[in-house]
């Protein structure tokens, strides 16, 4: 017995479905568009955008993708005027039917992505089927509460409530936050996640949580010794669920001496920006390689979200050395870091931020942070350990 899969894009770098073709029980992954094995495919043009729409071990004929979810956001994103949730909202459902179309004809189950569940989920068709989901990010509705009760709080973060999706566009999530419901397994990437569902009234033995993993790059050089300041460096957007707010204001407070914030924000809410003082150094995209410099080049990343289904950037951040400082609301805690290498405080404390934010910058001048001892820790997080995870839990229900 095998499971189909479906998301859109490359989300999770495709981890789960090549988790489940390792094992052998991968029937298809349904996704808009997968970077092609065939060479005489990639020699056309315009292929090579793709490169990223691929993971090595996963074969391309595991994958079925949808020209047309492909049209569409080419489309949505050529013509100004076409709201971007309208066209993912048409996007996750025809993949989710043509998952379900999959499993039908295969005569296998479904291990699906949020978002792209509802639909099969819901259908007569899939009646006896395995029905596994794998939820990213925690329930809206919970989000929701948490944002408008800081929003309260900081009512500067007016541009982040009027444009995120959870809180502006709070119908484009219909339907989705009761997939749950129908699934028979459920698996998060972090223990809020869960804490969201099961709030909702899920039945936590239906969830496991399962962190995700990074892979270690040769240590690149040393960046770090060049100065003795200690470099704080936040990534992400800059907006009110990534908690910069509350680090600008406990940045301020701190008022470390011969020590440097940089914030690197794809977008960032003019509301937010107008906290940075003259110490904060604000950037905006950065390449790759300029990315991997200020991650070298850092002691310390801190991203204290609100809300967040588990945040990536962190494994990043400790694979580059930095010692890291997240909130509760993330999937930090859930990697279980030393104390010499990462700290969690409650999402919205700014007090406590602020103690976190000063005693790592007294560890720093004591010469407590280790680089070499966060990537060793590292690497014990590898995306390995979280494919064999996944796949022992999609594999024990098969056995049921």
């Amino acid at each position: 017995m095998k499971y189909v899969v479906a998301f859109n894009r490359n989300r999770d770098f495709y981890q789960v479905p090549l988790a489940l073709y390792q094992r052998g029980i991968l029937q298809k992954l349904i996704t808009d568009c997968y970077y092609p094995d065939s060479q005489l495919l990639r020699a056309v043009p315009g292929f090579s955008r793709l490169k990223r729409r691929f993971v090595t071990g996963l074969p391309s004929g595991m994958t079925r993708s949808s020209a047309m979810t492909v049209a569409l956001q080419i489309l949505q994103a050529s013509i100004s005027g076409i709201p971007a949730h309208s066209v993912f909202r048409i996007v996750d459902r025809h993949l989710s039917n043509a998952a379900l179309r999959e499993a039908v004809v295969s005569g296998t189950n479904l291990f699906l992505y949020s978002q792209y569940a509802s639909q099969a989920f819901s259908s007569p068709l899939a009646q006896g089927m395995v029905k596994g989901l794998f939820v990213f990010h925690p329930n809206a509705s919970a989000n929701r509460d948490i944002l408008y009760a800081d929003f309260y709080e900081h009512p500067e973060c007016k541009w982040s409530i009027q444009h995120e999706a959870e809180t502006a566009n709070s119908d484009i999530r219909y339907g989705l936050d009761d997939e749950w419901k129908m699934a028979d397994f459920i698996v998060c990437a972090s223990s809020f996640t869960a804490r969201s569902l099961i709030l909702a009234g899920c039945d936590p033995s239906k969830i496991t949580v399962i962190p995700y993993g990074v892979d270690c790059q040769p240590v690149q050089p040393n960046l770090r010794e060049a100065k003795s300041d200690c470099r704080f460096l936040f990534v992400g957007q800059g907006i009110q669920r990534k908690g910069l707010h509350h680090l600008l204001i406990a940045w301020k407070r701190a008022g470390l001496k011969n020590a440097k914030l940089t914030v690197i924000a794809s977008r960032l809410d003019p509301g937010i920006a107008a906290l940075a003082g003259d110490d904060v150094v604000l950037l905006g995209k950065q390449s790759a390689a300029e990315l991997n410099r200020h991650f070298n080049s850092s002691h310390v990343f801190v991203m204290p979200s609100l809300v967040e289904g588990f945040g990536l950037v962190y494994l990043e951040a400790l694979a580059s050395g930095c010692y890291c400082i997240g909130t509760e609301n993330t999937g930090l805690p859930d990697l279980d870091c030393p104390e010499d290498i990462a700290a969690s405080t409650p999402a919205a404390d700014i007090g406590r931020l602020e103690e976190s934010i000063v005693s790592t910058y007294e560890l720093h001048s004591r010469r407590g942070i280790d680089p070499d001892h966060i990537i060793d820790f590292a690497r014990q997080l590898s995306w390995g350990r979280f494919r064999s995870r996944i796949a022992d839990v999609a594999e024990s229900y098969l056995q049921l």
